[in-house]
């Protein structure tokens, strides 16, 4: 019940936004869904699109990650809008609903690590030794 209570909090946000002057929030995420004393989620960090830009004094690592919740055909444009889109809103909060389900973070995937070491047995000898040449080089382990 309190799960829902969050998720039908981030609909009202989001719906609210939707309909206002603002349009969309443009980088909506987990950690812009904060938790007041009365358990009621509200969505922060909106409205400010122009005074975002994209800093280059961040580490990869961190450039990457602030991406997890951006909507694929936004990722797919040389320079996204920075205030966003509804749809993006709408798939941003797809991968936060998917982090209350499985109470881990974005893209959370949970069983065999993604390397040719680990999936040995679903594709045949010479991919995998393809795979595994391809996977030593460019391994950043």
């Amino acid at each position: 019940m309190f799960r829902y209570s969050l998720i039908n909090d981030i609909v009202k946000g989001m719906a609210f936004l939707h309909n206002s002057v603002i349009v969309s929030h443009g980088n909506l995420k987990s950690s812009n869904c904060v938790v007041d004393n009365r358990f009621v989620l509200k969505i922060t960090d909106y409205g400010l699109s122009s005074f975002r830009t994209e800093s280059n004094t961040d580490d990869a690592h961190a450039y990457y990650a602030r991406k997890l919740w951006m909507a694929p055909e936004l990722l797919r444009l040389e320079s996204a809008p920075l205030c966003g889109t509804q749809k993006g809103d709408v798939y941003s909060f797809g991968i936060i609903l998917q982090e209350v389900a499985l109470r881990h973070g974005a893209f959370y995937l949970e069983g065999e690590p993604l390397s040719p070491k680990g999936n040995t047995h679903i594709h045949t000898r010479t991919l995998s030794f393809f795979m595994t040449d391809i996977w030593e080089r460019f391994d950043p382990m």
